[in-house]
């Protein structure tokens, strides 16, 4: 059994290799803005899946610190905006809607605790969570309502109807 100081020793080397791994990727990305066009804001949030995987969860989905897009604006070589925009996909899906719970705790981009939801943010995403279930009934009516039309149509112009 290898001594403490050894186990400590690795432990450093390991974090050095994961921030060296880190830096290499934000530089990687500073590059590819240099050199290609900016993604759409979902190519964008893709990224962040694979980038910020303990942050960015395409399943179970906490909620993110308040101010988060400021972290993303400093290390994203993108404009703002589309930071912004990508952002907004994320915060508006009904699974992000649904972990905004009061007491559910917040994380930053590392995956760490960064506050907790309050009973106002909570409120405010069950709204948010609302009317974005109302908009979806009421497009899903709509279809139906076409698809039938265009069925009575049929049938009434099979039967010599006009």
């Amino acid at each position: 059994m290898p001594p403490a100081d050894a186990e400590v020793s690795h432990e450093h080397e390991s974090q050095d290799v994961s921030e060296h791994a880190a830096s290499d990727s934000i530089s990687a990305t500073a590059d590819t803005a240099l050199t290609s066009t900016p993604p759409s804001p979902q190519a964008l949030l893709k990224q962040w899946y694979q980038r910020y995987p303990q942050t960015f969860f395409r399943g179970h989905t906490r909620p993110l610190r308040i101010g988060i897009h400021h972290d993303l604006t400093a290390r994203e070589p993108w404009p703002e905006k589309l930071v912004r925009r990508a952002l907004a996909g994320y915060v508006n899906l009904p699974r992000y809607l649904k972990s905004v719970r009061t007491g559910n705790a917040r994380v930053d981009l590392e995956g760490n605790d960064a506050g907790v939801v309050n009973e106002q943010d909570a409120a405010h995403a069950a709204e948010q969570l609302e009317a974005l279930q109302q908009k979806q009934r009421s497009r899903e009516q709509q279809a139906q309502s076409k698809r039938m039309a265009k069925k009575l149509s049929a049938l009434a112009s099979r039967h010599g109807h006009q």
